[in-house]
């Protein structure tokens, strides 16, 4: 008896006549190339292969959309614990702009905060906003990484919400990547040492922390340009344009993409 199997395909990557692609401009290798070289990897603790894998996963954490840079130093987790609760915040659309709500919440520092709603001047200024709250809220209890690190996992996902939702540019949601690396050095200013895995002495946790965060922040600001250009492209624009000046080899690259498109789906 025969039996018949379905014959193996593969998928390919169609570019649009832009020439940019759809899944991001960088891959998370790429992007931790730029951050933590392969050939840069060294012996010691904060330059080796383990730090440069961390990077990586922060990487692939931001082709993956998951919002947060490292699962290291939140709450609950040790050595930040389960005494202090940082719950991410709202973002609020006002008329006066956009704000941040949070909700109440009891505290090992003091009494019970209320909820508390924040004027926020742009989503450039949610890692400053979130990252005061929550360091108020530790009073001290904990190291500066228990809040630092989850004000900046909270402002990449409130970014991306932003930028998603239209309350924000991709071009507003490079800007604020930038703060929130920008914000993140200065918080952790008072502890870090060493700048980066490739720069000689030592290169503790925050100084990990800051690369794993520039490695999330450049392969996802590579998104945001891909999609700042494919905004930028009017195909029903591009189409009216060619036939009403009867130059109709302006569409044949937008003709093979389609028929490209078409192929592909067709054997998938």
């Amino acid at each position: 008896m025969y039996s018949l199997a379905r014959a193996r395909t593969t998928r390919t990557v169609i570019a649009l006549p832009s020439g940019r692609f759809l899944l991001g401009a960088l891959t998370p290798e790429q992007a931790t190339e730029q951050i933590f070289p392969q050939a840069r990897i060294g012996n010691g603790p904060g330059h080796d292969a383990r730090t440069r894998g961390f990077v990586l996963s922060s990487a692939q954490a931001a082709a993956a959309n998951s919002g947060m840079f490292t699962t290291a130093y939140m709450p609950g987790a040790a050595p930040c614990g389960s005494a202090v609760s940082m719950v991410k915040p709202a973002l609020l659309s006002t008329t006066s702009g956009l704000a941040l709500k949070f909700a109440p919440q009891a505290f090992a520092a003091g009494p019970i905060v209320g909820g508390i709603v924040l004027a926020v001047a742009g989503i450039a200024k949610l890692f400053s906003v979130i990252f005061a709250h929550h360091a108020k809220a530790m009073a001290r209890e904990q190291s500066t990484l228990c809040a630092a690190v989850p004000a900046a996992n909270q402002s990449l996902e409130l970014i991306d919400q932003a930028v998603a939702g239209g309350q924000a540019t991709p071009a507003d949601g490079i800007a604020a990547l930038d703060s929130v690396v920008s914000g993140f050095r200065q918080a952790v200013s008072g502890i870090i040492k060493g700048a980066d895995p490739t720069s000689s002495g030592e290169c503790n946790a925050a100084c990990e922390n800051l690369s794993e965060l520039r490695a999330y922040v450049l392969l996802k600001q590579s998104q945001y340009r891909d999609l700042a250009a494919a905004q930028t492209v009017s195909v029903p624009g591009t189409i009216a344009t060619a036939l009403a000046s009867g130059n109709l080899s302006s569409l044949l690259p937008w003709a093979a993409a389609g028929l490209g498109l078409w192929l592909v789906l067709k054997e998938a």
